[in-house]
């Protein structure tokens, strides 16, 4: 995954109580990821898919816990938000990369972290 800087353009807004955490699957015995993810931390196995692997991941919506969000910014400091025009202020919070975050079993595939946006 890309490794942008972290944005600081929304300090002093309210952190939301539970992270956003952008992702990978992986077949288990294969060398290449597969989709691009969201889920929460505990719950990597009941992800929301973003996109195959490869593909544009920034702007697509996606669902948890009944919350639709998207992931921007790519190409440059990343962050999370509300795809709901009614949720204000619309950003969740910036993403920083995970360096040491374990893959997670969920059966025939790993899930994998990359970003913890919130």
């Amino acid at each position: 995954m890309n490794q942008p800087e972290p944005s600081g353009s929304n300090a002093g807004l309210a952190t939301p109580q539970q992270p956003v955490i952008i992702g990978r699957t992986r077949l288990h015995g294969a060398t290449e990821d597969q989709e691009e993810v969201a889920f929460y931390v505990g719950q990597e196995c009941s992800y929301s898919l973003i996109t195959k692997f490869g593909g544009a991941a920034c702007g697509i919506p996606f669902t948890l816990a009944g919350q639709v969000y998207t992931w921007e910014g790519c190409g440059g400091p990343i962050w999370v938000q509300s795809a709901d025009s009614a949720t204000q202020p619309p950003w969740h919070g910036d993403c920083t990369w995970i360096p040491d975050f374990e893959p997670v079993d969920c059966g025939q595939f790993d899930v994998r972290a990359g970003w913890s946006c919130g």
